[in-house]
């Protein structure tokens, strides 16, 4: 074996040992007693995923944001402590790969900020512009075979697929993605898109890129001040807080409806917040994984929460327009309408959504029942991108602690789709539609000598709220007759939300009916 192979191949076994102990580190993770041990061990671990850049530490930054709240901080500690490429290696790519950018340069930072696959500089040029050069890392595309036998324990690592289901579609998906990646001109491209379709913005800024100094493997654009989340929740006040959750909002919907096109890794590296005398901005850095959406997919999208609205509808044939396979959801089919009034919740919200009150994971198995793992398991993989992008809306907004609220945006946005929603055929014919419809208000009565003493209307979601409407005296006297609020939300859900009593207390000549209608 001669030298240079023989480098290459200690080169390969010794990572191979890395991602063997990583492995195991996530297995060890899950098995140990006590939380300070756990995280102790997803300290290790983190460490590890980053230290090897490349696939394990973009993998790191995805479950950082989708997976594990606190995991998101201890990846940024890990990353904080990764040593750059020296300065001298990025120098030596510059001079032999882009002669024309390094007769520009007037300097360059002597540290680089490490990211996944590649590492930024601040250059500036000889034109007095402070930019951003993003390098990918030398001979990073030689570990990507390794290192896709990190996927198949990738995707395992998500906690909620069942042992047995098969992973395969969504293994491809990920490898595709981080192929996708490694391809720089494919990035300046999404990158591009993205800076005409938020050029009018006053509430995002994506970098300019100059397209004449970009190669395969690296990508000038200008420079764009920010703070991280950490440091901006250091400094920044209430108001600023809400800003900064509106703009990412704003950034998630127009991506969603108008640009076509969603930002699927929102890590904490990606996105950071400038403070102006003119409110937040949004400054989002990396387009490696900006994964375009399709259009019709959006105004089906539209289609549902159109249905959950109005209360009625079929959810399952819009799904199955999307990729769902029906099989699986058939099944919940009768229930799939009051699961999407649940995850529609925070974007529907009449005001801005606390999403720390939101007890989705106890609702959702109470609405699907035991057959929950049946949408999972109906889901194309092509979802994914979608799910990590409102992921990252909700953690970065639950962080921020500034609520959500987004019915207006959304209004404006079926405003606009307005006829081509209504335009929306599905493969079904309309006498195999099974009409789901939900209640529209939850009813309180107060009476007298079979009187109405008191009537008083809510909204159907106020049934979630039931417990506050009512007072500790009522509460008390329900439970001495063995009446149980919990249950009564437990049967609600179960049956969709649909018109049904909830309970009478009768005491003398008074009653009171509560009931959904």
């Amino acid at each position: 074996m001669d030298q240079g192979r023989g480098a290459l191949y200690f080169s390969r076994f010794s990572r191979s040992v890395k991602i063997s102990e990583i492995a195991a580190l996530s297995v060890l993770g899950r098995c140990l007693p006590g939380e300070q041990l756990k995280k102790a061990v997803r300290r290790s671990w983190a460490a590890k995923m980053v230290g090897l850049r490349g696939v394990p530490m973009k993998f790191s930054q995805i479950l950082s944001i989708t997976r594990n709240e606190d995991l998101a901080s201890i990846q940024q500690e890990a990353l904080a402590e990764l040593e750059p490429l020296p300065l001298d290696q990025i120098l030596h790519y510059v001079k032999e790969h882009a002669p024309d950018l390094w007769g520009r340069m007037e300097s360059i930072s002597e540290s680089g900020i490490p990211a996944s696959l590649g590492q930024v500089h601040q250059v500036k040029l000889d034109s007095g512009e402070v930019c951003a050069l993003k390098v990918k890392y030398p001979g990073i595309e030689h570990n990507m075979e390794l290192d896709s036998a990190l996927l198949g324990m990738m995707t395992r690592t998500f906690h909620h697929f069942k042992e047995g289901f098969d992973l395969q579609d969504y293994d491809a998906v990920i490898k595709n993605e981080l192929e996708e990646e490694l391809n720089y001109t494919s990035e300046l491209n999404k990158q591009q898109k993205m800076f005409a379709g938020h050029m009018m913005s006053v509430n995002v800024v994506i970098p300019r890129a100059f397209v004449e100094y970009c190669r395969d493997d690296h990508i000038l654009m200008q420079w764009e001040e920010g703070l991280f989340l950490s440091e901006f929740l250091t400094v920044a006040t209430p108001r600023e807080k809400q800003q900064a959750a509106d703009a990412l909002l704003d950034f998630f919907l127009k991506n969603l409806f108008q640009i076509g096109m969603l930002h699927a890794d929102p890590n904490l590296g990606n996105f950071a917040f400038r403070r102006t005398g003119q409110g937040v901005k949004l400054v989002v850095y990396d387009y490696g994984s900006v994964i375009p959406f399709p259009r019709r997919n959006a105004l089906i999208l539209l289609k549902i929460i159109k249905m959950v609205e109005e209360g009625k509808g079929d959810v399952m044939p819009w799904l199955v327009e999307m990729g769902f396979s029906p099989e699986p959801l058939s099944v919940l089919r009768t229930r799939l309408l009051a699961f999407f009034d649940l995850l529609l919740e925070p974007l529907l919200s009449a005001g801005r959504y606390e999403l720390g009150r939101w007890n989705r994971k106890q609702r959702a198995q109470e609405i699907l029942g035991p057959e929950r793992w049946n949408f999972i398991i109906a889901a194309p993989a092509s979802f994914l991108p979608f799910m990590r992008a409102i992921q990252g809306l909700f953690y970065y907004t639950k962080e921020l602690g500034t609520g959500i609220f987004a019915r207006p945006l959304l209004e404006q946005y079926r405003n606009q789709w307005e006829a081509e929603v209504e335009g929306l055929t599905t493969t079904l014919s309309e006498d195999a539609m099974r009409q789901t419809e939900m209640a529209a208000h939850l009813k309180i009565l107060v009476l007298k000598n079979g009187q109405t003493h008191v009537s008083l209307t809510f909204p159907r979601r106020a049934v979630e709220n039931l417990e506050n409407l009512m007072e500790e005296e009522l509460q008390e006297k329900l439970k001495s007759q063995n009446v149980s609020l919990d249950e009564v939300l437990r049967k609600c859900r179960e049956n969709g939300y649909q018109a049904m009593t909830l309970f009478e207390y009768q005491n003398g000549q008074k009653t009171i009916k509560v009931f959904l209608e």
